[in-house]
């Protein structure tokens, strides 16, 4: 490790929001939008306080409750189409009856039960600093580990974030450090999907959507060589480390 970095190790804190007790239908009921913050944590040393949580990125994803759904009696339909980003993963995998999976799909992942639950991935950064270290597979290999049991698929539909549509695209591409990612759009997915492949998405027929079956075996955090920690400027750390002795 040089001597300008600091080993943290990582770990992922989810927050959701759900509503309780007796409710008339609501699709929302059916639809978990999770939040994990991406956090480090320096070791210094046997005497030293507690340190401060430095924020390495965050993972956005849905877990669509298929399964609480059919049994309370809703539309499959219905619950997709809360939100543009889950209505289109829905059609991406099921017939337009929302009763089947398309046969593509069914062909692939045959041990797959439409009435299972889904899994979506929607959005995943990682703080310019904490790069180039496979953070972000890591990221995703947990945090499928922790929330796909009883899944029938986990599905994401990867896009560079530098072509991501925002509002002041230039000062967010240049605080996100996109600045230096490839301006090619066929270089940048191609990349981009090489990446996840690793894990073991696989493409859904033709469509810009990539699946993973719990169920199948896929490579795992130890295959793939991945660790709970990275390394970040020692300025970084050392500055939440000052926050926290304040």
């Amino acid at each position: 490790m040089e001597n300008d970095e600091v080993e943290v190790s990582v770990s992922l804190n989810y927050r959701t929001d759900s509503s309780i007790g007796e409710n008339t239908f609501d699709s929302r009921n059916y639809i978990l939008s999770m939040v994990a913050q991406i956090s480090g944590v320096a070791d210094w040393g046997p005497n030293a306080p507690p340190d401060s949580e430095i924020v390495l990125g965050e993972l956005h994803f849905y877990l669509i409750r298929v399964g609480n759904a059919v049994n309370d009696g809703a539309r499959i339909f219905d619950v997709f189409d809360t939100f543009q980003e889950t209505h289109d993963a829905g059609c991406a995998i099921y017939r337009p009856s929302f009763r089947e999976f398309l046969p593509a799909v069914q062909r692939r992942y045959d041990s797959a039960y439409p009435s299972n639950d889904i899994m979506l991935l929607h959005y995943l950064t990682i703080e310019p600093f904490a790069r180039g270290q496979r953070l972000g597979l890591a990221v995703l290999e947990r945090a499928i580990r922790d929330w796909s049991s009883g899944c029938a698929l986990v599905l994401m539909k990867p896009f560079p974030l530098q072509f991501e549509a925002a509002e002041n695209k230039k000062e967010r591409n240049k605080r996100l450090g996109l600045d230096g990612f490839s301006n090619s759009e066929g270089v940048a997915f191609r990349k981009l999907r090489s990446y996840y492949e690793q894990l073991g998405f696989e493409r859904l027929s033709r469509s810009r959507y990539y699946a993973l079956c719990p169920d199948e075996v896929h490579p795992t955090a130890k295959s793939l060589g991945l660790t709970n920690c990275v390394n970040v400027p020692r300025n970084v750390a050392e500055e939440a480390r000052t926050l926290r002795l304040v």
